[in-house]
């Protein structure tokens, strides 16, 4: 969202333009596809991970909607181990394994929103269509005299 993130709350100027020019070299090649940065980063959404899988792995491990627990139900994995994610949610329940992002609600306003404005749109186009005409005839006003 807007600017994206950056480093800046370093004080030093020159500590803070160095630290902006390595995070800049680093975003260009952060993404997960195989590059040479040590440190990649690929977005999954939960929606991604089938939900209709649930099955015991052959070491003894529960997989269930695309995470893996061990036998007292901690999560081990996410189709990448999960020493190597971030699960970013609120926890709202003890067994807890998904949740909405934080910003769902947000997004539903946005959706509608987005609905309004184009409505609005959709209504001016429409009223710049309709035109008036008034026709006066002379004739019409020499015959009742």
């Amino acid at each position: 969202m807007g600017d994206g993130i950056k480093p800046s709350l370093i004080e030093d100027a020159n500590l803070r333009a160095h630290v902006q020019k390595l995070w800049l070299a680093w975003t260009d090649e952060a993404d997960a596809d195989g590059l040479l940065v040590p440190m990649q980063v690929q977005l999954l959404l939960a929606e991604v991970q089938p939900f209709e899988m649930i099955r015991m792995a052959a070491n003894g491990n529960r997989i269930q909607f695309g995470i893996v627990y061990d036998a007292i139900g901690r999560q081990v994995a996410v189709r990448v181990p999960a020493a190597d994610l971030l699960h970013i949610y609120r926890l709202l329940d003890a067994v807890q394994s998904r949740c909405l992002p934080h910003v769902a609600p947000a997004i539903v306003r946005l959706f509608l929103l987005d609905q309004c404005d184009d409505a609005e749109l959709d209504r001016n186009k429409t009223a710049a269509m309709f035109a008036g005409f008034i026709i006066k005839t002379a004739i019409a006003s020499l015959t009742h005299s």
